[in-house]
C-alpha cells in the first residue's frame, strides 16, 4: 500500500477564489477561511502554540486520553482502521494508537490534513515508531479525504470494515452551529452503522482563561494568524506588509465564541500578483479569520443527536475544562 495521497491539486486556486471573495467584502466584514491557517510554517506554529502554558486545550485533551484510552477501546467489539480529520503531526492520536495496539494485531491510521509537508513527515515518523502500524496519509480537506480513506478500505480487504474516526482538538468549535450539524451529518453519511466518532469539544469557562489561550505571552498565536497573510504572498504574488497588521483575538460573551482577527494598523491598499488586483483596508479594519466556539455539555449533545450519532461516554478533565465525546453511528 502506497504511504501517501494528495487530493489537494486545486488548494492554490481554492485560496485564490477565497481570497478574492473574503477580502472583497466592504469595511470590517472581511474575512479569510481558518482552514488556511494550516500550511507547513502555520502547522508548525501551532505545535509551538500547543507548548504554552496558555493553550490548555491540546494538554487537557492529551491528559483526558491518557486517562480514559483503555476505556474508549473497551466500547467496540472487534478490530477498527483508525481514521482521523486533521491529522497535524498525529501528537496526541500516538496515545490512541499505542493504546489501541496493546488490543490489535495490526493497526492501519489513515490520517487526513491539508498540509502535504506535515503528512509525509508523520507518516514516516509513525511506521518507524510503531512496527505493527500502517499509516497512509491523505493530504485532502474534511469531506474529500473522507471519501478517498472509505474508498482505500473498500479496496484493503485487510483493513478492519468497522472504523474508528477521531475529530480531535475542538476543531468542531470552528463551525457555525448548523454548519457543524450539518457537517457531522455528512460524515455520519460516509461511516457504516456502529462505526464510532471520538470528537473533542472545548467547554465555556472563565474569560481570562479563554482569552489568554489565544493571545500567549510569546506571540505564536500571532505569529501563526499573521502568516495567513504570509501564505498570501508566497503562494499568490502578495504584497502584504506584516508591519501592517497586528493579531486580536477575544471572547464574545453573546455567543460564546473566541474571534480572531487581523486588524490593519494603516489605510492602505495591497496588490495581489497573481490575481491582478488590489486590496484595500482602513485604519483599525478587521479581518475575520476564526471563530472558536465553546460549548456547554447540553449544546453539545444537542448537536450529536440532531447529527445522528448516539453518545456512548463523554469523557471530562477534573476541571470540567473540556470534554472527548466517544459516539457511535446509529441506524
Amino acid at each position: 500500500m502506497q504511504p501517501f495521497v494528495s487530493r489537494n491539486i486545486s488548494l492554490v486556486e481554492h485560496l485564490a477564489r477565497d481570497i478574492v471573495d473574503g477580502l472583497s467584502e466592504e469595511t470590517n466584514k472581511k474575512w479569510i477561511k481558518p482552514r488556511y491557517l494550516y500550511d507547513q510554517i502555520g502547522s508548525r506554529l501551532y505545535e509551538r502554540i500547543c507548548d504554552q502554558p496558555e493553550y490548555y486545550p491540546f494538554r487537557t485533551e492529551t491528559g483526558i486520553l491518557k486517562r480514559f484510552g483503555h476505556r474508549i477501546f473497551k466500547f467496540m467489539n472487534g478490530d477498527v482502521t483508525v481514521v482521523e480529520l486533521g491529522s497535524g503531526n498525529s501528537a496526541k492520536t500516538r496515545i490512541l494508537l499505542s493504546t489501541l495496539l496493546e488490543i490489535q494485531k495490526r493497526v492501519f491510521y489513515l490520517p487526513i490534513d491539508v498540509s502535504q509537508e506535515i503528512l509525509l513527515k508523520t507518516t514516516h515518523d509513525l511506521n518507524r515508531e510503531f512496527t505493527r502500524l500502517d499509516t497512509f496519509g491523505i493530504a485532502a480537506d474534511y469531506s474529500e479525504g473522507i471519501r478517498e480513506a472509505c474508498n482505500i478500505s473498500a479496496r484493503n480487504v485487510t483493513m478492519p470494515e468497522k472504523k474508528f474516526v477521531l475529530f480531535l482538538g475542538s476543531t468542531i468549535g470552528n463551525f457555525e452551529y448548523q454548519e457543524a450539524v450539518e457537517f457531522l451529518i455528512s460524515l455520519r453519511e460516509s461511516m457504516q452503522a456502529g462505526d464510532f466518532l471520538l470528537l473533542g469539544f472545548d467547554l465555556q469557562k472563565d474569560v481570562k482563561v479563554l482569552e489568554d489561550a489565544y493571545n500567549d505571552r510569546l506571540g505564536f498565536t500571532a505569529a501563526f494568524n499573521l502568516n495567513l497573510l504570509s501564505r498570501i504572498n508566497r503562494e499568490l504574488g502578495g504584497e502584504f506588509s506584516l508591519t501592517n497588521f497586528r493579531h486580536l483575538a477575544f471572547y464574545n460573551t453573546e455567543h460564546h465564541r473566541i474571534e480572531m482577527n487581523l486588524i490593519s494598523k494603516t489605510t492602505h491598499e495591497v496588490y495581489v500578483n497573481s490575481l491582478r488586483r488590489s486590496f484595500s483596508f482602513i485604519v483599525n479594519e478587521r479581518i475575520h479569520t476564526e471563530n472558536s466556539y465553546k460549548f456547554t455539555l447540553e449544546a453539545m449533545r444537542n448537536i450529536i443527536e440532531r447529527s445522528g450519532f448516539r453518545i456512548a461516554e463523554n469523557f471530562l478533565d477534573h476541571d470540567n475544562l473540556y470534554c472527548v465525546s466517544l459516539m457511535v453511528a446509529d441506524n
